[in-house]
Parts: C-alpha cells; structure tokens; sequence
C-alpha cells in the first residue's frame, strides 16, 4: 500500500474515511477514536512525531488531516531530500483545503492534492511556481518522459530561467520534445535530451541540464574465464571513445551460451540492470545482417554474438557503436527501437 491517511481529530476521521473509501490507502488515527465497529482503521502509536518515522519509510504518498504546523513539526525530523521524500498533504479536518506540502513534483504531492481535493470538495493549494504559470519544470518534464536528470541543480536553475520569463534552449536526440530536434542554443540555459555523456554544444556561460533515457542496449560476447574487470574496462572504453553516457544502458545482451559466463553476469551487476539471452536460434534468423566469423561459427552454430543480441534485445533498433573486437572480447552498443515511448 502506498497511501498512508493520518487524522487526529473526530471530524478528521470522518474526512479520512471518505478519502480512504474513495481512493484506498491505509488510515491511521488516535487509539481513543478506534473501536471494533470500524474496520481498516489503525492506531498512531506513541507520539505523531517519532510515528512518522515509521510511515516515510513505509508510504509514498501520505496524507495528513490536521493542521498545516502539527504536520510541519512532525515530518521534520524525517525529511531528507526532494528526491527521496515522499508526497505530503495537508487537509483541514472541514475539508477545505488540500494542500500539497512536500514533494509537489518528484515525490507527486501535486497530483495528489488535486486528487483529495476532488474527492473531499474543497480546494487544491499548489504553491510552486511553475505550476502557477502553467511552466512544465525540468523535473516534471523528466518524470514525464522517463528521463533521468544528471544535475538537480542545474535542474532548478534552469527552471527558474523559464518561470523568470527567460528563454531557454534545448537540444533533443531522441526527437521526443515538442517533435524537433534543437531549438536556439543561444539561450542562457539548455535543456540537453540524449545519450551523449558531454553535449555537442559550446557550453561556456550556459547553464545546461542533461537529460538521459535508459534506452542503450550493451551486446557482448567474450572467451571463457574472462576476468570481469577486463570485460567492464572494455565497456568503459568504448562509451569513452564514443561520448556516451553510462547512464544511458538499460540492459546487457549475448548468447544463450554465454548466459553464466561471470564476467558478463558481473558487468550487469556493475551497472544494475537486466542480462538478456538471446537464443541461437533467434540470432541465426538475422545474423546474415552482420559481419560473421567462420570459426565462431563452427564453434557454436552461429557467426556473431554481440551484434544480433544487442540488435534483437533493442528490439531491432538503431545501431550506436557497431562491434568492437579487444582481446577475446566483443561489444557493439544499439539504442532500443521507439525511445520515446519507453516507460520505466
């Protein structure tokens, strides 16, 4: 469950349990309001304040029914980061107000007051700025589109370009931003989409975000026994060499014969995400698209690895770095088919 409810009051408790049976989530209250007449409702143990250790670690979303300084002094001493805290928001016990607290963006505090203030008949209060001027900030735009952000700073800075009336620039490789590719890059401050690990532009006296989809499909086929960190310093060269960022990888692939292979299995640990295995039997129906060795052929019934598995996981996408050969080792790097609409 990802919803907590909090209410101290009798007429609080009245409001969680529309919420509750509205839009689910689980409801907490003083011990002295509960009696067994009332399912699904749940004691605040001990103090407000050292209970809500407990529920920001365990919710993600928490709605609180009281007043907006109980609440404030509560959460205090758990708050940590925009980017870790969960949603709060804060309702009158009469059910006026729906104000979005912590977390309005990144966390969904935004949303979720709209919501309670839907469900409750009062009013959502949003007092971020660029949601006032009807601004999609930096981080919505990346929660939106899946995008990772590589500076929350510059993020904000750049943000605050837009709701300060300033343009702001933008160069997108995926093609997924208003449908272009780059806009003036004269601006200030730039919004950079893509996998580039540095962005093509002149960057001098700009402020520039980056922004990075998880869309880069690593193929790869080495000799047994091959040392794990030979195999990752290979990788590391290659997106090096050709300007890529490593936050960009969304999986490794190979053939099934090298599903165990540790060394592999190591470079998907190192970089956590998914190992996928590809099949012989599905290489040998593209393999006649890449570049093929008779004696690796001979050796496990098909002429290439790291090619038609990083091509096939990508779901027959665009080749990025075509295969590299270092000392028993193979890589090429493809960019997963349709990046804009992958959803992780």
């Amino acid at each position: 469950m990802k919803r907590a409810i909090l209410s101290i009051t009798e007429d609080g408790l009245r409001l969680g349990l529309k919420i509750q049976e509205a839009s689910s989530g689980h409801l907490y209250t003083l011990e002295k309001y509960i009696n067994s007449g009332t399912p699904n409702i749940y004691p605040i143990k001990g103090n407000l304040k050292d209970f809500m250790a407990y529920v920001f670690v365990e919710y993600k979303e928490i709605v609180m029914i009281m007043s907006s300084g109980i609440a404030v002094r509560s959460i205090a001493p758990w708050l940590n980061s925009k980017l870790t805290d969960p949603a709060v928001v804060v309702c009158d016990d009469s059910g006026k107000y729906a104000i979005s607290l912590v977390s309005g963006h990144i966390g969904g505090a935004n949303k979720v007051a709209e919501e309670i203030g839907e469900i409750i008949g009062g009013q959502a209060i949003i007092t971020t700025a660029s949601d006032n001027r009807n601004i999609e900030s930096v981080d919505m735009l990346a929660k939106r589109l899946s995008l990772h952000i590589d500076n929350y700073e510059n993020a904000k800075l750049v943000t605050a370009c837009m709701v300060n009336g300033k343009s702001v620039g933008y160069i997108d490789e995926y093609g997924i931003l208003n449908n272009g590719k780059k806009s003036d890059c004269s601006n200030s401050a730039i919004i950079y989409i893509g996998n580039k690990a540095k962005p093509t532009i002149e960057v001098k006296n700009k402020t520039i975000v980056k922004l990075t989809k998880k869309c880069l499909v690593i193929g790869v086929g080495c000799r047994k026994g091959t040392e794990p960190e030979k195999l990752i310093a290979a990788v590391e060269s290659i997106f090096n060499e050709n300007n890529l960022s490593p936050v960009a990888i969304k999986g490794i692939a190979t053939i099934d014969l090298k599903g165990k292979e540790p060394a592999i299995i190591q470079l998907s640990n190192y970089y956590n995400v998914n190992l996928n295995i590809i099949s012989r039997e599905d290489i040998k129906k593209v393999e006649d698209r890449f570049e093929n060795s008779t004696f690796v052929k001979e050796t496990i019934g098909v002429g290439s690895v790291c090619e038609p598995a990083a091509y096939i996981s990508s779901n027959y996408g665009k080749r990025i770095v075509p295969k590299v050969k270092a000392g028993g080792i193979t890589v090429s790097v493809y960019e997963v088919k349709n990046v804009e609409v992958i959803d992780e």
